[in-house]
């Protein structure tokens, strides 16, 4: 039983740090990109995109969390896609801004 033990400790390891190496130790990354109009227009529907640039050699599932300003009191702000290796994807959606200024976009954070 010891044995059994010290062998799938040692595996668990190997698979430990063959994952480590795969995801920080290599060139793979996510790239994400905000693209939107230079002016919003208030009131109206505005089109916005993301796109997403995989640089992974195998397929990966992205959950990505869009930062909205607090004054639009948008909540619905997460997305999911799946791209396969090397792969882009493009998520659209639409923004309606009610107040008159300037509006500062948060983050896209992505796990």
């Amino acid at each position: 039983m010891f044995i059994v033990a010290w062998i799938v400790f040692w595996l668990w390891l190997a698979v430990l740090i063959f994952d480590f190496v795969v995801l920080f130790a290599g060139k793979g990354r996510i790239e994400i990109t905000r693209a939107y109009p230079e002016k919003l227009s208030n009131g109206d529907e505005n089109p916005m995109k993301l796109i997403v640039n995989s640089f992974y050699p195998f397929p990966t599932i992205i959950e990505i969390l869009e930062e909205f300003p607090i004054q639009l009191q948008i909540r619905n702000n997460e997305f999911s896609t799946r791209l396969s290796a090397y792969q882009s994807s493009e998520i659209s959606y639409l923004m309606r801004p009610t107040q008159r200024g300037y509006i500062s976009l948060g983050d896209v954070w992505h796990s």
